[in-house]
Formats: C-alpha cells, sequence, structure tokens
C-alpha cells in the first residue's frame, strides 16, 4: 500500500508542475542520484533538516569538493551562511509534510529555510521520507505541528510547551518554533526544482 501511496505522489507532483522528481527504494539509489545533482553546480546550502544530515548530504557535498553552506556547522556565522544559503547553486531540505495528492508543507523558526525552499537557489531539492506523507493538508499541517515542532524544539533545548506532551498549543510569544509556514500547492516558475522521494522513514 506505501508503494502504491508513493507511486501516486509521484504522479501527483508531476500534475502540480514538479517535473524532475525520483522516487528510491534505498538510500543508496538515492545518494547515487544526489551525486548526479552535484556534477553541475559549486555551491550547496542546506536548510535545517535532520533528514538531510541522517543521510550525511552535506558530507558527500564536501566529498565532491563542492562548497558547503551549512549553518549546523559549528564556529561558523550561522547568520552569514543562512544568507549564502539564499544564492546558492542549489539548495537541499526536506520537507515536514507533504500530503498524498502533493501539496508540501514546511514550518520555521527563522524563515531562511523556506524563504530559501521558494526562490534564490538556482536549483532547489526537496526530500521527502515516507513518514511526511499526510492524507489531507489540515493532516499535514497537524502532523507539523503536534510532531515536527516538538521534536524539533527538543532537539534544540528549547521548552514551549508542546515538548512535554507532543500537541500544539498555539502558542504566541518567544517560546513558539513554528512561526512561518509556506505551502507549495504548485511547482513555482523561474527555478528548478527537484524533488527526491525516499521509501523510508527519516527525519522528523
Amino acid at each position: 500500500m506505501q508503494n502504491e501511496k508513493l507511486a501516486g505522489l509521484v504522479r501527483h507532483f508531476h500534475r502540480r508542475g514538479f517535473r524532475d522528481v525520483g522516487l528510491f527504494e534505498t538510500r543508496e539509489a538515492l545518494l547515487a542520484a544526489f551525486k548526479k545533482e552535484l556534477e553541475n553546480v559549486v555551491s550547496v546550502g542546506f536548510g535545517g533538516s535532520v533528514t538531510t544530515r541522517e543521510l550525511d548530504l552535506p558530507g558527500l557535498a564536501r566529498e565532491q569538493g563542492k562548497i558547503v553552506f551549512d549553518h549546523w556547522e559549528p564556529d561558523v556565522d550561522k547568520a552569514a551562511i543562512r544568507k549564502k544559503q539564499l544564492s546558492s547553486d542549489l539548495f537541499v531540505t526536506a520537507v515536514n509534510a507533504v500530503t498524498e495528492d502533493g501539496i508540501i508543507v514546511n514550518a520555521d523558526g527563522i524563515g531562511n529555510r523556506v524563504a530559501a525552499s521558494v526562490f534564490g537557489p538556482e536549483n532547489i531539492l526537496f526530500i521527502v521520507t515516507s513518514n511526511k506523507l499526510s492524507t489531507t493538508l489540515q493532516e499535514a499541517v497537524k502532523r507539523v505541528r503536534n510532531i515536527a515542532t516538538p521534536l524539533n524544539a527538543r532537539r534544540l533545548g528549547l521548552s514551549p510547551p508542546c515538548v512535554s506532551d507532543m500537541q500544539c498549543h498555539g502558542c504566541i510569544g518567544e517560546k513558539r518554533v513554528d512561526r512561518v509556514f509556506v505551502i507549495h500547492e504548485y511547482c513555482p516558475s523561474g527555478t528548478r526544482f527537484v524533488i527526491f522521494i525516499l521509501n523510508q522513514s527519516m527525519g522528523y
């Protein structure tokens, strides 16, 4: 059933204007495709994403001799790196949720990741893993609020109420983590978008 859903997701992405979509059963197959994406770029930016780090995509980009803009690296000027990501040749991030009919939902605390996922870099690559699949847009937003956000807050050592019970409390205040939401209903024009779907569970 999951394979059928992911195959259907590919078709829905195509219908929504995302033409360059790959479906992979293994991590190794995805990494091979990522290497090909690296062939024609010099710089690669990485948004805040546990999934891309679990795949070690930044490490692979460095191995291929690329300039890597990764604000998760220690002892870097994080603000400066985030700005460089906006003009990288390739920007890579995972998605927080995606509907079965191909709507992508991402949330951000600062806004750099979602900003770069819309406009700026020459090429934008979304990583979609099977655990991010949701039935409807409402369920996708719910997944972001009740799964991705509290887990990210916990990883960052933050303490919004959702960390304690994995339930969104609709925070209004400085403790809020999911401050900016971006929904891709259709592929934006003027930029090359690539989507890699991995039939494995990774990240939040």
